[in-house]
Formats: C-alpha cells, sequence, structure tokens
C-alpha cells in the first residue's frame, strides 16, 4: 500500500496531485480552512493502483505539522452522517464555516 510525505512547508515528497507513476494516484476532492485555529483541511482521492482500491485521503496541516490518513468508503460514509448530525444540532444561523 502506498503512503504520502509532506515535508514543511507543503511540498510533498511523492506525487504531485491528479499525477499517477502506475502505482497509485490522487485525485482532489475539497479544501477547507477551520475559522478558529487555522487548519488546512484538504481531502484527496487515492486510487491505488496495485490493488484497485479507492480511499479519501484526509490531510490535515496544522502549521508544519501534518496529520495524514486513509478511510475506505464505509468508513467515510459514517464520519460523514456523524458530522452531519452533530452539525444540524449545533449549527447557528449566521456562523462564519469553512469555505470549499
Amino acid at each position: 500500500m502506498g503512503y504520502a510525505l509532506s515535508l514543511p512547508g507543503g511540498i510533498d515528497a511523492g506525487l504531485a496531485h491528479g499525477q499517477s507513476t502506475g502505482m497509485d494516484s490522487t485525485v482532489p476532492v475539497a479544501r477547507f480552512s477551520v475559522p478558529l485555529g487555522g487548519q488546512a483541511i484538504e481531502l484527496l482521492q487515492v486510487d491505488y493502483a496495485d490493488a484497485q482500491l479507492k480511499f479519501l485521503r484526509v490531510r490535515i496541516r496544522e502549521g508544519r505539522r501534518f496529520t495524514v490518513f486513509d478511510i475506505d468508503p464505509d468508513t467515510a460514509a459514517a464520519w460523514a452522517e456523524a458530522m452531519l448530525a452533530w452539525a444540524a444540532a449545533h449549527r447557528e444561523t449566521g456562523t462564519a464555516g469553512a469555505t470549499p
């Protein structure tokens, strides 16, 4: 299975977005900025050619630190449902939110 290595300053030590080496490829899905805290969140579709698998890569940048993990479609659906339920229960009208 492939992995991603990110260096300080946002330099990827691997594939550029949308490029493939025959091993795996990434396709940008969405980007968000968290208003409080300033974290940058990036979602990428990762296609692993050798195993014909698709995952959603969640990449969170906090200053110079990155947290990167890949989740399967079932986990992504469960996470999305939980986040939507939480947002619906706690959203205030007029609250500034993240922009895609």
